[in-house]
């Protein structure tokens, strides 16, 4: 079954607008993306900044360093020393102390906490002893273990006699904390100033000691010099991380920033689903907007249209489609074009109605006339009859049942209404009653039965079929002696057949064998292609095929060929 209007137009709209939105939903779904982008972006940035506070806090070391190791008092550890080292010591907060050292490890001169561990001690010794240029820098969190609160930077210098030395300045581990907390508070990165080294060693960590966040393998190694890089992998929690690797300036430590995948892509699903809904709202207020449209432009007169048309098809052509000033102009036209061919036909059928009134009533006042004129004839030979000795008068008789069996069929056709259409039980019930009335009160009763529905036939068929009936019931009142009744049934056995039975005892030896009758009896059941058989039971059969519409024949009704 084809699909309703409303049903393509809504299909053609969703398909015409579904790139509009497809195209939307994925800009919004790209924008996405990009913001995830744009996070990750913002958190190297992030971690590169905190290297460049990490280096810098050790650049304002090295400088302080060098300009201790400048003056002569420091260098050679002479009255002077603990002054400058209390100066340089005040000025920065993160700094607990400052030593200057020999390249054995004695202490030459001290300010602040300087306490080393054995640990601490040892590397500082190899640290001097190491120094091959005077100004290298010596940053050791890889040797200090991290349950310690300092960390030791160590710059080199040469003394005026030529001794290696080094000065030595104790940096607060929780000076780096506050660079991580001046940026990644609240924000959901973990991370650590550390040296990455298979699993690294924390200088500082901003997660106090938690471990979770740290990777299960080994990090890339961020070179001095090289810019934040980014990496993904999974933490020893189990959980994906985010890390941000950033080498701090003139070290081999890193700053490393880990943030949960699930804080990276986490959307505002508030704003996510408002952009997405945005397009898609467009999209069904456009649909709805144009079908409800469509519907009030365009369908709504279709159906006015489909329901005058359908009255039309009834044949009532009265009704029209109106307020059509209302209409969209092309639909205006069109029920304007229905109406005016409404009115067109409502005006030919009644003309035909017309014609075909007076054409049925001419039909009816010629067969009523042609009825009479038999009638005229059949009383015409009647009068001449009874003009006739009495042993002559037989001779006008038969002609003159031929010609009121003829009449008959013209009677019950008018009779009807129905012109050319006759009543088969009609017909033979007139052809009967003027049969008796003919052979007087020597005629038996004939009786006469359908079974089953009315058979009506064509005149053409009617006249011969009421012809050929009246011969056989002729013969058979004339040769029959006993006053038998005859009984006559009519049969339909199909649509297109059907069959008059004749019973009487002897009939079947009634039938006429020669002369004119015979002749009679033959053409009429050619002409309506009867089947005439006889049965041991006194049973004559007539079977015929049915006419379903009057038929142009080139015999005419009351025609009758007789051959030679």
């Amino acid at each position: 079954m084809p699909s309703s209007l409303r049903t393509r137009l809504a299909l053609l709209l969703i398909l015409a607008n579904l790139p509009a939105a497809a195209l939307a939903i994925g800009v919004t779904i790209k924008s996405r993306d990009a913001e995830i982008s744009q996070r990750e972006f913002s958190i190297v940035q992030r971690a590169e900044l905190i290297a460049m506070r990490a280096g810098l806090t050790l650049g304002i070391a090295e400088g302080v360093a060098d300009t201790l190791a400048a003056n002569d008092d420091v260098a050679s550890a002479g009255p002077g020393c603990s002054d400058h080292l209390k100066t340089a010591l005040a000025l920065r907060p993160e700094y607990t102390g400052i030593v200057v050292a020999d390249e054995g490890g004695r202490r030459l001169c001290e300010v602040g906490n300087t306490v080393l561990t054995d640990s601490s001690r040892s590397s500082l010794q190899r640290a001097i002893a190491n120094i091959e240029t005077a100004g290298d820098t010596i940053w050791l969190p890889e040797s200090i273990p991290p349950q310690e609160k300092s960390v030791l930077m160590s710059r080199s210098f040469r003394a005026n006699d030529g001794t290696a030395r080094a000065v030595g300045i104790f940096l607060k581990r929780d000076a780096f904390n506050a660079i991580f907390l001046a940026e990644g508070a609240d924000r959901g990165e973990q991370g650590a100033l550390a040296l990455i080294r298979g699993n690294g060693i924390i200088v500082s960590d901003f997660t106090d000691g938690q471990k979770n966040w740290q990777p299960d393998e080994a990090l890339p190694v961020g070179l001095p010099g090289d810019s934040g890089m980014s990496r993904t992998f999974t933490a020893r929690a189990g959980s994906p991380y985010f890390y941000a690797i950033a080498p701090v300036r003139g070290t081999l430590s890193n700053v490393v920033l880990a943030t949960p995948l699930s804080i990276i892509t986490q959307t505002d699903w508030i704003r996510f689903l408002s952009a997405m809904a945005a397009p898609l709202l467009m999209l069904l207020l456009g649909i709805v907007a144009v079908f409800a449209g469509v519907d009030r432009l365009v369908l709504r007169w279709i159906a006015r249209f489909r329901t005058i048309t359908a009255t039309y098809a009834t044949g009532d052509y009265t009704d029209r489609i109106d307020d059509l000033q209302s209409a969209p102009r092309e639909l205006s036209e069109l029920g304007a074009g229905i109406n005016h061919m409404a009115q067109c036909v409502q005006e030919r059928s009644t003309a035909l109605e017309e014609a075909l009134e007076g054409k049925n009533g001419l039909l009816r006042e010629l067969h009523h006339r042609v009825k009479n004129n038999f009638q005229m004839i059949a009383s015409l030979l009647a009068l001449q009859r009874r003009e006739l000795p009495t042993d002559q008068r037989m001779l006008l008789r038969i002609p003159e049942d031929r010609v009121l069996a003829m009449a008959a069929a013209y009677k019950a056709s008018y009779a009807t209404g129905e012109i050319g259409h006759v009543s088969t039980l009609d017909l033979l019930r007139d052809i009967a009653a003027q049969l008796r009335q003919s052979f007087g009160s020597a005629a038996p009763t004939i009786k006469i039965a359908t079974s089953g529905e009315p058979v009506w036939l064509d005149l053409d068929q009617a006249v011969p079929l009421g012809l050929l009936i009246s011969e056989i019931l002729t013969a058979a009142l004339e040769r029959q002696r006993s006053r038998s009744p005859i009984g006559i049934e009519i049969h339909r056995p199909d649509l297109g057949h059907m069959e008059v039975g004749i019973a009487s005892p002897g009939i079947t030896g009634s039938l006429p064998e020669g002369g004119l009758a015979a002749r009679l009896v033959s053409a009429y059941r050619n002409q309506i292609s009867a089947e005439l058989e006889t049965s041991a039971e006194d049973r004559i059969i007539i079977s015929m095929p049915m006419q379903t519409q009057t038929a142009a024949q080139s015999s005419h009704p009351g025609r009758v060929d007789l051959g030679a």
